[in-house]
């Protein structure tokens, strides 16, 4: 019973979720709340990385809420993350970091892998690792020049405020699931100017756990108060 709604873009996925829900939509594989997955090759087109939503099939579904995550959803993440850190190390560098470029910047990501990439306290730890010590005024250097590059590169993917605007006048409720501390996932959205635009945000701290655990999602959508089958995520996890 349900029409074709075919996505067009190479590598393009989305499922159609039984009782007539979809979750996921942007190049990956969704995941449905509670509920079994019927088949593949059908869903919605993008709703951002510069493509409008299809607002007409979430009327046609009665859809009342789209949740999204922010990191390489709505932003580009790891552009910023790659950017930060080279500056970082060229910031440290210059601060007298006895070490080659390239080999601070595999370490701190290698680090980044093992820790997870929303550590706070990455650059003392790589520093404790390569050297045994924290030098301060290294460190200092490293944090400063992280937090420009960081606000420098910190933008939005196109048209995703038009799409978000399109949704808020469409009486669409809005929120966001992140596995990003509470702290950091308001700066991004503050950051990004995207602060009017959700009802609730829900982070890390929130259930404890991280995507693609239901918990995080039951808790959006209790705070929503919407069902599962009224509700269509929006992520890049798989």
């Amino acid at each position: 019973g349900y029409p074709d709604v075919r996505i067009r873009g190479k590598g393009d996925r989305a499922e159609k979720v039984a009782g007539g829900c979809f979750f996921g939509a942007i190049g990956y594989r969704p995941y449905a709340i509670g509920r079994k997955t019927a088949s593949s090759a059908y869903g919605l087109k993008h709703m951002a990385y510069g493509k409008r939503v299809a607002l007409s099939w979430i009327w046609f579904f009665m859809i009342k809420a789209v949740i999204f995550d922010i990191d390489n959803t709505l932003m580009d993440f790891m552009r910023m993350k790659r950017a930060s850190v080279d500056a970082a190390v060229d910031a440290m560098l210059d601060a007298g970091l006895p070490m080659k470029k390239e080999k601070m910047y595999e370490s701190i990501f290698e680090t980044y892998w093992r820790e997870g990439i929303e550590d706070q306290n990455i650059l003392d730890k790589v520093l404790v690792k390569e050297f045994g010590a924290v030098d301060y005024r290294i460190l200092a250097a490293g944090i400063i020049g992280y937090k420009r590059a960081k606000d420098g590169h910190m933008t939005l993917y196109p048209s995703v405020k038009l799409t978000l605007t399109e949704l808020m006048k469409s009486g669409i409720k809005m929120g966001v699931v992140s596995d990003a501390p509470r702290l950091s996932v308001w700066l991004r959205i503050v950051g990004l100017g995207l602060h009017h635009y959700f009802e609730h945000v829900v982070a890390f701290e929130d259930t404890g756990e991280r995507k693609p655990s239901p918990k995080p999602f039951k808790k959006i959508l209790g705070l929503l108060e919407v069902d599962p089958e009224e509700a269509i995520m929006v992520g890049d996890w798989a």
